[in-house]
């Protein structure tokens, strides 16, 4: 008897692990961006890993997506979530995805990241099958949203599985499509039509949309119209922030972060309004708005900040990634017996998650003497990142070897500054890899030139 015709056992236990090791690897994978420590090779160590244990649900078929479908009942998270819909759509499982997307309806902010990463997953074919599903008329608002950036992180061949035009999710009721919409207009063939779309929506009545749309047009003609309407809508935000508390804080703060940081990235250096908005902003985000900027002329707020309890560990790691120059290494850091230490059953701050992340303790006064020193006139009035000037060449090695959330940043850098390549770092390793080839070429070309 031939291997492939025999029929194996399905091992009970083993399923469980697959199911709730795949769920693990890919929370993983989703909360590398933030990781002050994971590298490239570790994304793809766990890229491998996750596909291992989703084919052996797949092999598994019908007992495998049961399983999942337990874990997810259990625990409710995104992961098992992912598991869930990766296998219904793999096993040809109409009815029982469609009943999970129902109970995802409930609570879409949590769980939509899972939907739109299913969709990146899945094999072309499926996944153009399931946008179209997904973004025709009678789907559900989690349902086009996910269709929507999954055709944004997918790119412009996957335009045509939309089953409506784009201007008709730009004029959709809901605020959370139309925003998607925005992201997905980056990457419409059609550049006239999508900028025609984006001048419209950057008016909309709802705050996301606005800002959506500002940071879809950061690279295009509009770009000073939208740095305005992004940073009116960072301050619009801010005053929610203030007055919010529990999720909607989070949420947010969320927000916040993430629409500072392209703001940052565009703003040239010497930007007037950015010490007002630095002051308006909650520390942690103005922390990470001066990084993402990287102008040196900031140093001394990151400095400052370090005084700070509830941010130090953060501020120190912003001022060394600023400079390049690593606390640790150096001697100026306070040992954990010198510094304020934070109760084990005290509230789980972000300050303890720095600490618990292994960010040190920084020495201010340490630091403080260094500055005092140090002109840095070298490198004032050019954006830098970990004390050097940023430009391709210097994007491209922090692609290849630094911790997560610093690619991040050289990713930003890079999209912001052309647009004929877009990086992703939480695309597949197999795509970041050829964008890496394809920027190797590019800067050779330069070099050769």
């Amino acid at each position: 008897m031939k291997m492939h015709d025999r029929e194996f056992p399905v091992i009970g236990p083993i399923l469980v692990r697959h199911a709730d090791d795949a769920a693990f690897y890919w929370s993983q994978l989703d909360s590398a961006s933030r990781s002050y420590h994971w590298r490239f090779d570790d994304q793809i160590r766990t890229e491998n890993l996750l596909a291992a244990h989703l084919d052996g649900l797949a092999i598994a078929g019908l007992p495998g997506f049961q399983h999942c479908v337990s874990m997810f009942d259990r625990w409710k998270k995104s992961g098992n979530l992912f598991t869930c819909v990766f296998l219904a759509s793999k096993l040809g499982l109409t009815d029982p995805l469609d009943t999970l997307v129902e109970r995802v309806q409930n609570q879409p902010d949590g769980m939509v990241r899972s939907l739109v990463s299913a969709l990146l997953h899945l094999p072309e074919d499926q996944a153009i099958g399931l946008i179209s599903k997904w973004s025709a008329r009678p789907a559900k608002p989690v349902q086009k949203v996910a269709a929507l950036r999954a055709v944004a992180l997918r790119g412009a061949g996957s335009h045509s599985a939309l089953a409506c035009k784009l201007s008709a999710y730009f004029e959709d009721a809901n605020t959370h499509i139309r925003a998607a919409a925005c992201r997905a207009a980056l990457t419409h063939e059609d550049h006239a039509v999508a900028l025609d779309l984006l001048g419209i929506a950057m008016l909309d009545d709802d705050l996301q949309v606005r800002a959506e749309t500002s940071i879809a047009c950061l690279n295009t003609d509009l770009k000073a119209q939208a740095v305005a309407v992004l940073a009116a809508c960072l301050l619009e935000q801010t005053a929610e922030f203030d007055k919010s508390s529990g999720w909607f804080r989070q949420q947010a703060s969320r927000r916040l972060e993430r629409w500072a940081r392209y703001l940052a990235h565009v703003l040239p250096i010497g930007a007037p309004q950015l010490p007002d908005l630095l002051n308006l902003l909650p520390t942690r985000i103005a922390l990470t708005m001066v990084l993402a900027h990287g102008d040196l002329a900031y140093l001394p707020f990151a400095l400052d900040k370090i005084r700070d309890p509830s941010v130090s560990r953060y501020a120190g790691w912003v001022w060394q990634t600023l400079i390049g120059m690593e606390l640790a290494r150096m001697g100026w850091t306070v040992s954990d017996d010198d510094s304020v230490s934070l109760a084990p059953s005290g509230p789980v701050t972000q300050a303890r998650l720095d600490a618990d992340n292994g960010l040190p303790e920084p020495n201010h006064a340490a630091l403080a003497a260094y500055m005092a020193t140090q002109p840095f006139s070298l490198l004032q009035g050019v954006r830098v990142l970990l004390g050097q000037q940023r430009d391709l060449a210097s994007a491209l090695a922090l692609l290849k070897d630094a911790p997560q959330c610093i690619r991040a940043l050289a990713a930003h850098t890079l999209n912001l500054s052309q647009s004929w390549l877009i990086f992703n770092v939480r695309a597949s390793t197999a795509e970041q890899i050829i964008a890496m080839d394809a920027l190797d070429e590019i800067i050779a070309r330069g070099t050769e030139k």
